[in-house]
């Protein structure tokens, strides 16, 4: 991909606008520049250093109870010399019961590379109205204090360059020094969770908020005033013979594989990871290169609702989405002419997620549409978005900026208003797809989100990231974006 660095300033109309749009979400700045800090090191009372904790702290977590300036960093301990995933739940672990009312302030949540990949899990337990405010959510601190080129909105802001490949040592957190998620995040129906003005930088998935396989709408979840950035780089290193390798360090071998070094050595050809030395030195965790993303719903299928994105920062180098609102159908739409084994999953013309509980399809007897037979399919769970919003934040860089909620059939109430799409870092497209059908004349809205084009040193690439033969520069500052992509100078109606 050929880059060509491009000076262009930012209109003075488009400015103000931007001024007038901060002020009405408290003004300030957007989240990580100045006037809008982010993080620990910024809560009100802050003793000027964290205490390190272990998890759960004290022993156990206390519903009703608020942690303040607690320092929860992996040391390298854990099942095979790896840091485990942190459960909000009594015992801290997955067989921990729920908690409820508990909030953690000005606490920074410090975590390496995790055999399972999660270090945070607020899901599993069923746990309720957690608050995370002003926590900072980042690599073990012992390995780095902060991103190699810190920048706002993320490093490599101005300077061009492109988001593939997704490594970039001088830029990155490398792959095996950050999580896959930092956080997983999902409260019980009725319930409620709070992320607001924390610090998120280092993993290949920062958030992955409210969705599942489930009948039952999710609790609320409100991300508000947060800094989302810097993920880490897409793909670990290739395995070298003759380095000398640390516990914890992570490679992908010749089978493709990700093997993590759990006793470290210097590499000679007889410990290959996919060699005889492989069960002394490495243990294979499986294929897992990074589709990096900021925020980011669990995998398709299932549903995604009751989720708030309002007034945050989200930008960085990355292979996938900045908001990765993935179709939560996709490859699943149910046909006759597929054959289809238990277990598999299939949804039918009423937008629902069902299981299959016997074969069937043209190979096994005959197609059973999986609507009004339940003896054939089970129903899992409603399989669309449904009152997400998305709201006054500003978004730079990946793969596509945005992928807007996959066009799924069955979309309601999908609110995408006063985005700021800025091309501080360079991307491959600013939408995933052409959304225009998906918000007209519906209960979902599309208005007011605006390019702004950097004011400096920019890019310019081969992908027609702006439309055909459309780059980044002054003339569409301050244009609005429509649902099919296309920059105009008025805006979307619907």
């Amino acid at each position: 991909m050929a880059l060509i660095a491009t000076r262009v300033v930012s209109t003075p109309g488009f400015q103000q606008a931007i001024g007038r749009f901060d002020a009405r979400s408290g003004g300030g700045g957007f989240p990580g520049q100045p006037g809008n800090p982010v993080g620990f090191a910024v809560a009100r009372g802050f003793p000027g250093v964290l205490t390190p904790s272990a998890w759960p702290p004290g022993g156990a977590l206390v519903s009703g109870t608020t942690y303040s300036f607690l320092g929860f960093d992996d040391t390298g301990s854990g099942s095979g010399g790896f840091a485990t995933t942190k459960f909000i739940s009594t015992t801290g672990l997955a067989g921990g019961s729920a908690v409820n009312n508990v909030s953690f302030v000005g606490c920074r949540f410090g975590c390496s590379n995790p055999l399972n990949n999660t270090a945070i899990d607020c899901i599993t337990q069923g746990s309720n109205n957690i608050t995370f405010s002003y926590c900072s959510f980042t690599p073990s601190p012992t390995r780095w204090g902060s991103p190699p080129a810190r920048a706002w909105p993320s490093g490599t802001a101005g300077q061009g360059i492109g988001f593939l490949p997704s490594v970039h040592p001088a830029y990155m957190v490398p792959y095996q020094d950050g999580p896959e998620f930092h956080l997983q995040i999902v409260p019980p129906t009725g319930g409620l969770c709070t992320l607001d003005h924390c610090d998120f930088w280092g993993s290949g998935d920062q958030i992955n908020p409210n969705s599942g396989i489930s009948l039952n709408p999710f609790g609320q979840v409100n991300i508000t005033d947060c800094w989302i950035h810097d993920n880490r780089e897409g793909t670990g290193p290739a395995w070298t013979s003759g380095l000398s390798y640390n516990v914890g360090d992570c490679v992908f071998a010749t089978d493709t594989q990700e093997w993590y070094c759990i006793q470290a050595n210097t590499a000679g050809a007889g410990n290959n990871p996919t060699g005889g030395g492989s069960p002394t030195f490495w243990v294979n965790a499986g294929s897992s290169t990074d589709h990096s993303n900021g925020i980011i719903p669990g995998a398709e299928p299932g549903t995604c609702n009751n989720l708030l994105v309002n007034h945050c920062t989200i930008a960085s180098i990355g292979n996938t989405n900045c908001l990765a609102f993935q179709s939560r159908q996709a490859n699943k739409i149910y046909s006759a002419s597929v054959n289809y084994g238990v277990g598999a999953f299939a949804v039918p013309s009423d937008n629902n997620l069902y299981q299959a509980l016997v074969n069937n399809g043209p190979g096994f007897g005959g197609a059973v549409n999986p609507i009004g037979n339940p003896g054939t399919w089970q129903l899992k769970a409603t399989c669309f978005y449904d009152h997400v919003t998305v709201t006054n934040n500003y978004l730079s860089g990946y793969g596509n900026v945005v992928d807007a909620f996959g066009n799924d059939p069955g979309n309601n109430h999908l609110i995408f208003t006063d985005n700021i799409i800025a091309t501080d870092l360079s991307f491959g497209q600013l939408l995933h797809a052409d959304y225009t059908a998906q918000f007209t004349g519906s209960t979902n809205v599309w208005r007011r989100n605006r390019l702004r084009v950097y004011p400096g040193d920019t890019w310019t690439d081969a992908n027609n990231a702006l439309g055909a033969g459309q780059k980044p520069a002054s003339a569409f500052d301050g244009k609005y974006i429509w649902p099919d992509a296309s920059l105009n100078g008025a805006d979307f109606a619907g």
